[in-house]
């Protein structure tokens, strides 16, 4: 397996490590206007690795989702933003059926290319448009929603009702906001002075943290049935039906 290169986003992070430099890029959106790019966020992950967690945060969170999803074999499982594809390694000779979809084809050309055993299947496609005749009993949403606009959300659980078998879950992870009194915040480094270094040739990087409360509201096709902190991380992870 090849090593992901290293990209003008890395050194950036890089420097602001190294010069202790403080983030500027968050915001409460408090009137409800910012909206993600969705074109500048695919050169983003096309640039990247799929997932910003670290190495130990990976496994922590792995580790929580085997612990609180039963897999058995048998089960079909839809990984949306399943990015280069690592809960399909993890998962792998379980004796499921697994498809993965993500908008990046550079990060499903990775997936593909680990050669991950099984009936596994991965499909460039954003997660929002994505419909398949198929039933599932998992679907999961890892660190998706958190570069969705608001109105892509409600498409993307409009199309996992109908995608989930009766008594099916619906998996998600991300971090909660927990500022109280507001229901979206937003990063964008946009004017990061980073990126005028590089002339602006780093992908624009953005996402909106939603509080619980208006992230249920998105998804009210569905009932919230649990809801945890994943230990060791600032990770939620919910299930919903």
């Amino acid at each position: 397996m090849s090593r992901p290169k290293i990209t003008r986003g890395d050194i950036k992070n890089l420097l602001r490590k190294l010069f202790h430099i403080k983030d500027k890029n968050w915001f409460n959106d408090s009137d409800y206007r910012f909206n993600i790019n969705t074109d500048e966020t695919r050169k983003y992950f096309d640039s990247v690795k799929s997932t910003p967690l670290s190495e130990e945060s990976e496994k922590i969170e792995e580790r929580a989702v085997i612990d609180l999803v039963k897999i058995k074999p048998g089960m079909k499982v839809l990984d949306l933003g399943c990015g280069e594809g690592r809960f399909a390694e993890m998962l792998e000779n379980r004796g499921i059926k697994y498809v993965g979809v993500d908008f990046s084809k550079e990060l499903i050309a990775r997936a593909r290319n680990m050669n991950i055993k099984g009936d596994v299947r991965f499909l460039v496609e954003p997660a929002q448009e994505f419909v398949s005749d198929e039933r599932f009993d998992l679907i999961f949403l890892f660190g998706l929603i958190p570069y969705m606009n608001d109105e892509d959300i409600r498409k993307l659980s409009r199309n996992c009702r109908t995608m989930l078998k009766k008594g099916g879950r619906l998996v998600l992870r991300d971090v909660i906001l927990e500022d109280k009194g507001f229901e979206r915040k937003v990063f964008d480094d946009k004017n990061d002075f980073l990126r005028k270094i590089f002339f602006n040739k780093i992908p624009r990087y953005q996402l909106i943290r939603r509080s619980l409360d208006y992230e249920l509201k998105l998804f009210k096709e569905f009932s919230l049935v649990f809801q945890k902190k994943i230990d060791g991380t600032k990770l939620s992870i919910k299930i919903l039906k």
